[in-house]
């Protein structure tokens, strides 16, 4: 079938390869302001984890299950990632743009061979390199993602040619592409099946569907002898949960136009976009099945298509009873636009025949409009996080089990797992840990500074330090602000050594002063103000001498005072429900109405919550006053925005309270009550921003406990 050509060709050609050259760039941009080099999450134990076990010589950590997952490929890339180009994670993430345009390169030469007038390769483009998959795109661990469509892909490419290129060779290239595919997610165990599937369908001869039996008899063989120990928790209550299942199936299906309509509340618009994804497969399906004679390309693309079905009712299966919610989530939306545009290819016919040229053209300017629009929205940076995953790398690099910055490396079930994972990645110099200031500072502490002290060049002054206790005695964790004259500074400092008065260096901050994090700051009074934060080994003294430095180099030194250390914080394990742990006890709970933020009732611990999270949310700005006898302990715990929380001493001293978004047992230091036996203390919360609360659990009579106010 051949298309008339109409004036609008040309104009629709340059408007698509403009629309996708603007996809990309904001594509890679994104990628570019959203870089995070530190292991964060499922990359400390799928990269450093790993990376240890193959130093032991365990050779079997290549094909080691993942959870649910067999991750070779993945693997490889941190391999290549970590000895070729410095463990940065530059080469994993660049690796996902690699995946998605092989992907993009498949896709638009089996719309080639199908039709001659296809889908334009600018429009899938377009498509493929939406920001909609978020983390897919920006983060190191992602490129599994993408691997576990394009390998089966690729094998589907391979074998979708007439039957008189049909031959040998594809079919086993075909079959090393479903084997491969076992090491690229759990559900790359379903190309195999596919692939023998698409041969009896299309009626390959004997000996070629033999050699697809051959190759899924290998995948069993193997699967029975490497069973995955760690199989994700499934929804096995099919009948009661099928409605639940199904509803998530039809939300991953049209995740990518949940992002596109607005990220709002729109889920029935988006299961309804689901299942006219399935209803397309489906009439599709038929057509195939009542043609005498169907071309192969069709009969990929719809395999393909139903890959992603059956992916998606797996992923169903498994994570429905987490939560809804997560059918949404950006890094579940790769397989959705890669099944999207394989029906597109496959009904692009149809649509070119319903509309005349002019009307193709304001489609295609309805659908650039909207693509360019979200493309643009979804660009964002969020510096705070980037910042507290390297001042947590940097505790862990030092030694300190900062239990309190560790937590937010991972999921919080599996945090106490970190240090397993970093120290031997530090003695080894794996990954992040082999770039400067990182590696080998620990062996620094207590050595005399090689650098001589400068004069201050810049004009650099520090804020007092806020000093925080952290779960290890040996440190303690500090933040301040370094301010730098705007325009007489042509560098910028990012490390700074803190050294005593015999120029020992005894502790080390980073500097929130990169590129990215300037775009958010604005001079005032001419002035630069940076973030600073990092540790000091507890037995420093008060008087010390901040050498900050840029590039290795230092710009500029400040003598200061450190104030002295008010309590100890240590992680509960019970929340004192062995009623062993020396916790306060409030006598007077009348006027008690907020809790924590998510609500928690410790009444049957005998513990009340007392929190400033109440009928206003955030806002509520409140003192939570109570007395401490000499040894005794309150949990506390705060909001994920922290910095506005003090503990008020009767005397009028106040310190600065630590981010805790798990339960911490604090204990004053015994210096705090000089003679006396008790003292009154209040935990002030001077924030009404948006994660801004706090909350202590204290003992009270049982009768007397009452579960906090609910919003």
């Amino acid at each position: 079938m051949t298309i008339k050509t109409s004036s609008l060709d040309i104009p629709f050609r340059i408007c698509s390869w403009l629309c996708a050259l603007v996809i990309i760039v904001l594509a890679v941009f994104q990628a570019i302001v959203a870089y995070n080099p530190v292991p964060v999450w499922d990359m400390q134990e799928g990269y450093l984890g790993f990376l240890e076990k193959l130093q032991n010589g365990d050779w079997g950590a290549w094909i080691a299950p993942h959870y649910e997952h067999r991750i070779l490929l993945q693997r490889i890339i941190f391999w290549f990632d970590n000895y070729i180009f410095g463990g940065v994670s530059i080469f994993a993430i660049v690796a996902n743009f690699i995946c998605i345009s092989c992907n993009v390169a498949l896709l638009y030469l089996l719309a080639k061979r199908r039709n001659a007038s296809s889908l334009p390769l600018a429009l899938i483009i377009c498509w493929c390199f939406l920001l909609v998959q978020g983390e897919n795109i920006t983060w190191a661990f992602q490129a599994q993602f993408h691997l576990a469509y394009l390998v089966p892909l690729a094998g589907l490419y391979l074998i979708a040619v007439e039957r008189k290129d049909l031959n040998g060779l594809r079919c086993l290239g075909a079959v090393g592409a479903g084997l491969l595919s076992i090491g690229t997610m759990g559900n790359g165990i379903l190309a195999l099946p596919l692939y023998v599937a698409y041969a009896i369908v299309m009626r390959f001869p004997a000996r070629l569907t033999s050699v697809f039996l051959g190759g899924l008899t290998l995948e069993v063989l193997f699967l029975l002898s490497n069973h995955s120990p760690g199989t994700a928790q499934l929804n096995l209550d099919l009948l009661t949960n099928l409605d639940t299942i199904l509803l998530f199936l039809l939300r991953l299906l049209g995740s990518p136009f949940y992002h596109l309509l607005g990220s709002s509340d729109r889920f029935h618009q988006v299961e309804i976009i689901g299942l006219v994804y399935l209803l397309l497969l489906s009439t599709k399906t038929i057509q195939l099945l009542r043609q005498k004679s169907s071309t192969p390309v069709d009969w990929a693309l719809a395999t393909f298509a139903f890959y992603v079905a059956l992916s998606y009712a797996g992923a169903s299966v498994s994570r429905s009873n987490v939560g809804m919610a997560l059918a949404v989530t950006t890094h579940y939306t790769t397989p959705s636009l890669l099944g999207w545009m394989a029906l597109a290819i496959l009904h692009f016919d149809c649509f070119q025949q319903q509309l005349s040229a002019a009307w193709r053209f304001i489609a295609f300017f309805v659908f650039s409009l909207v693509i360019v629009t979200y493309q643009y929205s979804a660009l964002g940076y969020f510096s705070g996080p980037l910042f507290d995953w390297k001042v947590a790398t940097l505790g862990l690099a030092l030694g300190a089990d900062d239990q309190v910055a560790q937590r937010r490396l991972a999921a919080p079930e599996s945090y106490r797992e970190i240090k397993r994972y970093s120290e031997p990645a530090y003695q080894s110099n794996f990954s992040y840990f082999q770039s400067i200031p990182f590696s080998g500072i620990r062996e620094q502490l207590g050595q005399i500074s090689a650098e001589n002290k400068q004069p201050n060049l810049q004009g650099c002054s520090i804020a007092p330090f806020q000093m925080m206790t952290t779960t290890d005695p040996k440190f303690f964790r500090f933040s301040s602000f370094i301010e730098l004259d705007a325009v007489r500074s042509n560098t910028y400092p990012d490390f700074v050594r803190i050294l005593d008065e015999k120029n020992r260096q005894l502790g080390f901050a980073l500097v929130q002063s990169g590129w990215r994090d300037r775009r958010e700051i604005t001079p005032v009074n001419g002035k630069y103000r940076f973030k600073v934060e990092g540790y000091v080994a507890s037995s420093i003294g008060q008087h010390i001498d901040i050498v900050a430095e840029a590039g290795g180099k230092p710009v500029c030194n400040v003598s200061t005072e450190i104030p002295s250390q008010p309590m100890q914080l240590k992680i509960p394990f019970a929340y004192g429900s062995s009623g062993d742990l020396p916790i306060a006890q409030v006598s007077n709970v009348k006027d008690i109405t907020g809790g924590d933020g998510l609500q928690t009732n410790l009444c049957s611990y005998g513990l009340q919550v007392l929190g400033t999270f109440g009928p206003d949310g955030d806002a509520t700005k409140a003192a939570l006053r109570f007395q401490l006898r000499s040894g005794q302990s309150f949990l506390y715990r705060s909001g994920p925005t922290a910095g506005n929380q003090r503990l008020s001493i009767v005397d009028g001293s106040q310190f600065l309270m630590p981010q805790a978004l798990d339960w911490l047992e604090v204990t004053l230091d015994p210096s705090l009550y000089g003679n006396k036996d008790s003292i009154d203390v209040s935990v002030l919360d001077e924030g009404s921003g948006w994660g801004e609360w706090s909350a202590i659990a204290a003992r009270v009579p049982v009768d007397q406990c009452r579960p906090p106010h609910k919003k």
